[in-house]
Order: C-alpha cells, then structure tokens, then sequence
C-alpha cells in the first residue's frame, strides 16, 4: 500500500492524468487480489503471489507509458 501511495505522489508530482490514475486503480486491484491470495499463508498460493507482482510492474508501466503517448494536454 505504500508503495502504491508513493506512486500516486509521485504521479502527482509530475502532473500525471487520467491514464497514470487509471493503471494505479488496476494496481490498486492487483494489490488487493495478492492479499486474498496469501492471506492464508500457503506455499502455493503465497509463490502464485509473488510471481503475479510483475503484472503490478506492468501496469504501473503501461500507465507511464500511455501518459506520455495519449496525453492531449501536454502538446
């Protein structure tokens, strides 16, 4: 959670938009479904867990990524 909360800062910061916003909310999802995942404390579901984290990191990217190529404002 506060990684995700320094992403919104730091998104802040660089007056990120829409898209930014959007990728932390899926991020935000991706966070809670890890949570339900380990919250039982199995090997199995908590390695499912770590190993869906790159997804977190995608999103997050994709977020960046669509900012900078599909924001109008910043012509």
């Amino acid at each position: 959670v506060l990684v995700l909360l320094a992403l919104v800062l730091v998104g802040s910061q660089e007056s990120f938009g829409l898209w930014y916003n959007l990728a932390c909310v899926a991020g935000a999802a991706f966070i809670v479904r890890e949570y339900f995942l380990v919250r039982g404390r199995q090997r199995g579901p908590c390695f499912k867990g770590f190993l869906d984290n790159n997804y977190f990191g995608m999103v997050i990217f994709a977020g960046i990524v669509a900012e900078y190529l599909l924001n109008t404002s910043a012509a």
